[in-house]
């Protein structure tokens, strides 16, 4: 049965089994050792807004059909690593994949002392893949000008990294994700970006890229860097949680 909510005890009233049930009993957070002790316990008496403690500081809650873990908190998108940069020819994060989280996140921005191309690079053991014809892309980009819109793609079978974004002096702005790096199988890539150029308003892109490795590598970590000049702004990685 479920709980019976919030009660003013009196002085002098008598207690009866049915209100310890309903407003202690079934309102309390128990302990038990596990999960297998709580099944066995509350089986037959579980109802919706009842909390267990079932051991290691996990606090779950029973919804009706099924308990949830409420505590500790275990979201879908977890921080793994990030830094910020200034007039750098190149960064590299090391040590940001591993078995813990299968596929990631990571978000941006950049800035160019030149326009340029900034490329991402994956690594391991503090050494970049940059093979040509490891990295497979393609993809398409809308440029918006004061006077029209133009629309085209861009593709290369003999590139040395995956295109993170363009940039010159204005920051740009990017995201994507990062499919299976640590695992020794082909990791796969899309990415999206923003920016303007010239320092104009009135004329800038925005691009969506995806595309894979063509070996089976198993990556620790990555580089980004222009194709000139150098770079400032920050990237951030986030691991995502299979369950």
């Amino acid at each position: 049965m479920a709980g019976l909510g919030y009660k003013d005890f009196t002085a002098g009233a008598v207690l009866t089994a049915a209100q310890v049930d309903g407003y202690l009993m079934e309102q309390a957070v128990m302990n038990f050792a596990g999960t297998a002790a709580r099944g066995s316990a509350l089986s037959s008496v579980q109802a919706a807004g009842m909390m267990a403690h079932v051991g290691g500081g996990t606090v779950t809650v029973y919804d009706g059909s099924a308990w949830q873990q409420v505590y500790p908190n275990t979201p879908g998108l977890v921080y793994v690593a990030g830094t910020a940069f200034s007039a750098v020819s190149s960064v590299s994060v090391n040590n940001c994949f591993s078995a813990t989280y299968e596929n990631y996140v990571y978000i941006g921005h950049v800035a160019c002392t030149t326009q340029a191309q900034v490329g991402l690079r994956l690594r391991v053991s503090g050494t970049d893949n940059s093979t040509a014809g490891n990295y497979l892309w393609g993809g398409a980009y809308t440029r918006w000008v004061t006077s029209a819109t133009v629309a085209g793609e861009h593709s290369s079978t003999t590139a040395t990294s995956f295109p993170l974004t363009d940039a010159d002096g204005n920051f740009s702005f990017f995201e994507g994700k990062l499919f299976s790096p640590f695992a020794s199988r082909l990791t796969g890539f899309n990415n999206v970006q923003a920016y303007n150029q010239g320092g104009s308003l009135n004329d800038g892109y925005w691009e969506a890229f995806a595309g894979s490795m063509t070996v089976t590598t198993s990556y620790t970590g990555f580089t980004i860097f222009p194709a000139s000049g150098n770079i400032s702004g920050s990237i951030s990685i986030y691991g995502l949680r299979n369950s």
